[in-house]
């Protein structure tokens, strides 16, 4: 079995997010990160180097999803990377893809944090 099922499966956030914002984010968030902006730091695993997917044909349109697990939770990182993006078909195809997940862009993981450690039980 592919393990993206598995872990689509087990995704219990989407983030909107860049390569850049991701290891921004890794940067102030992770564990292993030398430079924490935060004390209350993550577990973080990447799980894949990156999988492409196109949700369109004309225009063509296509979605990069890298996926992660943080504090044993997986969460699924998504970015338009087609020269054609249209925002609202992306939105449409995670909410198809990821039914009742919630998603947010980098700016707002800390409400992704939030709801990982509410899963787990754990102080925030």
């Amino acid at each position: 079995m592919d393990p993206r099922e598995q872990w689509k499966r087990e995704t219990v956030y989407c983030v909107e997010a860049s390569s850049f914002e991701q290891h921004a984010l890794w940067v102030m968030h992770s564990k292993d990160s030398s430079t924490p902006a935060y004390k209350s730091t993550v577990s973080w695993e990447q799980l894949n180097p990156g999988s492409m997917v196109r949700i369109q044909d004309d225009p063509v349109i296509c979605v990069s999803l890298f996926w992660v697990r943080l504090e044993g939770r997986v969460a699924v990182f998504y970015d338009a990377t087609s020269q054609v993006v249209d925002w609202r078909k992306v939105e449409d195809w995670i909410k198809e893809q990821f039914p009742g997940i919630p998603t947010c862009d980098a700016m707002n993981f800390g409400s992704c944090v939030h709801k990982i450690r509410e899963l787990n039980n754990a102080p925030r």
